[in-house]
């Protein structure tokens, strides 16, 4: 059943295509010099840190990121794009884990599904802070909080519905439903659901908030004495809000916060007792246009 669906939907595509249709390829890299002037000996004992790895006087030259991407109109409704991207982050010891090259995206965009919104199918951005980063605009100086932490994957294989509320594009909207995976092959029946709304008045301001719901398996309860021991909810919900107000070519400032709230996630050593483990974070951010030079 499954190959007939797919073999369909790929003729369907075959019909729709433009004979005059023309991809594009395009690509960027960003890397640094980094010196370890000091080096914390705790650090090693802290879990979630972002700092670079490597102990003191540790210096390298690095690539950060390498995007090779293709993009395909295929007619004036669907559009495909396919990018590789290559992770080369120094790491003391020269570990091999430390190169990676994988699929960034492999989506299909089905444009005006209806009207105003789009559906887009395969591996492609998750709505947690796809906005904020472009917003943001320097990835290459910092990632934003939630990716920074590790809170929210930027990448999932599933199907999102977006567009607007209104024709003036004031109130704009994000569905996701997704594997919680882009790279992996999927194996059990558990997936993420996230929703977004973004509201952009004008050029100047805008704002999102988003909710984003990761269904997993039940994990066993320390304190149950039944065979098999009973199960404990693990699902996570994460809660996310961003504003930003700019001058075009001045400035941007702009705020960023999180909570996520992980059930039954932390083993309170004290009571041996499974309990919430929750984490926040707040990020403020901004620049200023000094000069064009």
């Amino acid at each position: 059943m499954r190959i007939i669906a797919c073999g369909l939907f790929c003729l369907a595509l075959l019909g729709a295509a433009d004979v005059h249709a023309q991809g594009k390829f395009t690509g960027y890299m960003f890397g640094d010099y980094f010196y370890n002037v000091g080096r914390d000996t705790s650090i090693a004992k802290l879990s979630n840190v972002a700092a670079t790895s490597g102990g003191k006087a540790f210096q390298a030259f690095q690539i950060r990121r390498i995007y090779f991407a293709y993009d395909n109109d295929i007619s004036e409704q669907f559009v495909t794009r396919f990018r590789l991207e290559g992770d080369f982050t120094a790491v003391e010891g020269g570990s091999a884990a430390a190169q990676k090259l994988f699929i960034k995206d492999a989506f299909l965009r089905w444009k005006n599904v209806f009207a105003g919104s789009d559906l887009i199918f395969g591996v492609q951005p998750t709505p947690a802070y796809d906005i904020a980063e472009g917003v943001w605009a320097y990835r290459s100086l910092e990632k934003t909080i939630m990716d920074l932490r590790g809170i929210i994957s930027s990448r999932d294989l599933g199907v999102s519905l977006k567009g607007k509320l209104d024709e003036g594009g004031i109130f704009n909207y994000w569905l996701m439903v997704a594997n919680n995976s882009s790279t992996n092959t999927e194996n059990d029946k558990y997936k993420r659901y996230s929703v977004l709304i973004q509201i952009k008045p004008s050029k100047h301001f805008q704002a999102t908030l988003h909710g984003d719901y990761k269904d997993q398996a039940n994990i066993n309860d320390p304190k149950s004495t039944a065979v098999p021991p009973a199960t404990l909810s693990n699902a996570a919900l994460t809660g996310s809000a961003f504003v930003a107000y700019t001058e075009p070519d001045v400035f941007l400032i702009g705020g960023e916060a999180f909570l996520q709230s992980t059930a039954n996630g932390f083993l309170d050593p004290a009571t041996v007792t499974l309990v919430a483990r929750k984490a926040l974070g707040i990020s403020l951010f901004g620049w200023y246009n000094v000069s064009p030079m």
